[in-house]
């Protein structure tokens, strides 16, 4: 019972962690996208954004 829970709570976090990647991917994707649209670049819009905070 134990062996077979580790199991399935290790097979869980990679999962959870491909799924992270893949989303964080994906969110860094469009980020740089709309900066490109907006004719800045990536860093530039991360510096702005946190200047106006």
């Amino acid at each position: 019972m134990q062996a077979q829970l580790e199991k399935l709570w290790i097979t869980d976090r990679e999962r959870l962690l491909s799924c992270i990647r893949r989303h964080l991917a994906l969110v860094g994707f469009y980020a740089d996208r709309d900066a490109g649209l907006e004719g800045k670049t990536a860093a530039s819009k991360a510096a702005s954004k946190a200047a106006s905070k």
